[in-house]
């Protein structure tokens, strides 16, 4: 979804429909909703959960970073070498797809 909303951003600023700072106030004002609706999945798949807890979890705070990271710091952000530290530390170990 995320990911989505991005492309989709940004292609309206390059049509010229979107300003940026009109997608700056769409991000502020949508990634509280966004961030309501992963509290309420991680809620839900806590009571019946379908993978690891450990990869949801993990899965949850990297989407919910990524939302809070665009409503600060807009569509291109410019993270210092210690703060792209920081997330990767934090995010763990990449899984290797099977």
């Amino acid at each position: 979804r995320l990911n989505y909303e991005c492309d989709r951003m940004l292609d309206a600023i390059t049509d010229g429909k979107l300003t940026p700072a009109q997608a700056k106030a769409w991000l502020t004002s949508g990634v509280p909703s966004e961030l309501d609706r992963i509290e309420r999945q991680s809620r839900v798949s806590r009571m019946d959960p379908v993978g690891s807890q450990e990869e949801d979890r993990r899965l949850d705070w990297a989407t919910a970073r990524a939302w809070r990271q665009l409503a600060v710091s807009g569509l291109h952000p410019d993270l210092s070498e210690r703060a792209r530290h920081e997330v990767l530390k934090k995010a763990g170990p990449t899984p290797i797809p099977a």
